[in-house]
């Protein structure tokens, strides 16, 4: 397991390579402010690019995906956390609510 913390301000950004070619998959949380992201290599602007807000958890488990990554505040500086796994099924089970017995 490995683990980043970004703050995300006006210029995109992605992950930190050094971190994620080790990795099968990641866990993203956004801390603080919203955020968008693209997942095609391009940089998301303030405006166009998939919108997360305060609390929102993306699951990323294909090495491309996490690859083109690249994230940008909307209005304030934000504040995103990083989990990476080496195997996917613990990702998933981070995310995924026990079932009721």
């Amino acid at each position: 397991m490995a683990y980043e913390k970004l703050t995300v301000s006006s210029t995109a950004l992605a992950l930190s390579a050094s971190v994620y070619d080790r990795a099968r998959s990641v866990l993203i949380r956004i801390e603080s402010n919203a955020v968008r992201y693209r997942l095609d290599g391009e940089d998301p602007t303030a405006t166009d690019g998939i919108l997360m807000n305060i609390g929102d958890v993306l699951v990323l488990s294909d090495p491309l995906l996490l690859h083109n990554f690249r994230v940008i505040r909307v209005s304030e500086d934000a504040v995103l956390h990083a989990a990476y796994m080496v195997d996917a099924a613990v990702a998933m089970s981070l995310v995924t609510p026990p079932a009721a017995e």
